[in-house]
């Protein structure tokens, strides 16, 4: 999300609204500053195009700005209101000051102290909207705002957000622009036979955490199919091998949450804070993250019936031969 200093004539705002600054206008909708008068309170407006109007159950608003509003607190921007008329429909939410991650570090990565500043703290509101019950869907670093005064990371965008009885119809439903391709994970796609849950989120904070250190985002594509092959297919170069400045041990831990398959990554947020508190106090100690067992204080807040097969590895041998015996075997 790009973040010029500047006012579009072209937007007009609501009564009793006054426009301070655009902040991002895309195809769908844009973003503003302003002042609510007559207080002169500072907030952020949300409003939809108006062509779009009639599309309010697809754009999702309202379910996004209903999550939101139930997760006021540290770490993720309070919503204030939602507003719907024949002219306008837009959502009011809290101004905290602070600037997309995307526009800060557009063209360079961010140096490991700075990092664990983000990174903790991002990480314990990611746990807070899981344990309420709710996916992000679509963490990218536009939708990850940074205070430079206060060194916070606050969560917004919450258009794709659903709650976890929603996740299975959310699953084929790709965000339509390239930013957020970027970090989709591999079950969001719709072509693997996995269901969304909260560790999709986990994915795309990987990927977060890969493009902030190593300066660009995990993988590289120019269309969407590109986009899809990468997550699917192509495992992301160490990030450590791209910045030599990074820790090996805080790259392993890049890596787990860009794990392929779900069960692989971090299956709760408390488990990734864990790790990240270590590497923070080993930084802190020496500047450096030597490799360490992962996931040890890591356990799923659910029950799940594992895919991976255990305790049947010569059962499995047996049949593996059977069908490469029997593929080898010329039809007659």
């Amino acid at each position: 999300m790009s973040q010029p200093n500047n006012i579009d004539p072209a937007i007009s705002l609501p009564k009793p609204f006054h426009l301070l600054e655009t902040v991002y206008r895309g195809p769908l909708f844009y973003v503003v500053r302003a002042l609510r008068m007559p207080e002169k309170q500072p907030v952020i407006l949300k409003l939809l195009h108006s062509r779009f109007h009639a599309q309010t159950r697809t754009l999702r608003n309202q379910v996004g700005f209903q999550i939101q509003q139930g997760m006021n607190g540290s770490g993720i921007v309070s919503a204030i209101s939602y507003h719907e008329s024949l002219e306008y429909q837009y959502c009011v939410y809290e101004d905290v000051k602070a600037t997309s991650l995307d526009f800060i570090y557009a063209n360079s990565s961010m140096d490991i102290a700075t990092f664990f500043k983000l990174a903790l703290p991002l990480t314990t509101a990611l746990g807070r909207l899981h344990g309420q019950g709710c996916i992000h869907m679509d963490l990218t670093p536009s939708h990850i705002l940074w205070s430079l005064e206060k060194e916070l990371p606050y969560l917004t965008g919450f258009r794709f957000a659903v709650r976890p009885k929603g996740a299975k119809e959310e699953r084929e439903s790709i965000p339509p622009n390239d930013e957020s391709l970027a970090y989709i994970s591999p079950e969001r796609t719709g072509r693997t036979n996995q269901r969304v849950d909260h560790r999709t989120d986990f994915y795309s904070l990987g990927a977060i955490f890969y493009r902030l250190l190593a300066g660009s985002p995990p993988f590289k594509a120019d269309h969407t199919g590109g986009w899809i092959h990468a997550h699917l297919a192509h495992n992301a170069i160490a990030p450590h091998q791209k910045n030599h400045k990074i820790p090996q041990g805080l790259s392993l831990l890049v890596l787990k949450l860009l794990s392929k398959d779900p069960e692989e990554r971090y299956q709760s947020a408390e488990g990734l804070l864990a790790d990240l508190h270590k590497c923070f106090i080993w930084w802190q100690e020496k500047e450096e993250v030597s490799p360490f067992t992962l996931g040890d204080k890591d356990f799923s807040p659910t029950f799940r019936i594992p895919k991976k097969i255990y305790g049947r590895e010569k059962e499995l041998a047996l049949l593996t031969s059977f069908i490469d015996k029997n593929n080898s075997t010329p039809l007659a």
